[in-house]
Parts: C-alpha cells; structure tokens; sequence
C-alpha cells in the first residue's frame, strides 16, 4: 500500500490500486514493491492497459475514475 500510494497511485478497493506510472520511475516501482513483499504471502498482478480497452471496458458501482484513467496512456491496474 505505501509504495503504491508514494508512486502515486490511487486505491480504488481494498486490494486494488490504479494509476500512472511514468516509464523512467517503472523499474524503481517494481524494485519498491518487491522490497516491500513477502513473496511466499503476497502477490502483485500488473495489469498495463490503454485508453482503448479502459473504454471499452464494463464498470459498476462507484470508485472508478473513468476520466483519471483516461488522462494518459500508459495506465497500471494492481
């Protein structure tokens, strides 16, 4: 949670965090969660998107910022 929340990112569930993560910070954002995980408890899944398929995409209830993710191409769903 805090090396997402430090890179920016949003939480959207529990478990689940969007937002942008420029490509010169990518590496020292995957090296920062893997310092902060125990492997054999945890598990990050990295889900890279775009715009077209957050359109194209399905979204009920509340707490997903359609127009945030829209705001850049290079979005990471965890």
């Amino acid at each position: 949670m805090r090396a997402c929340r430090d890179f920016g990112l949003i939480r959207a569930q529990k478990s689940v965090f969007v937002g942008i993560v420029d490509d010169s910070r990518l590496e020292s954002f995957f090296a920062r969660l893997r310092s902060e995980m125990d492997e054999n408890e945890d598990s990050v899944f990295v889900l890279p998107t775009d715009k077209r398929l957050i359109e194209e995409g399905k979204y009920f209830g509340k707490g997903f910022d359609k127009a945030l993710a829209m705001r850049e191409t290079d979005i990471l769903f965890l």
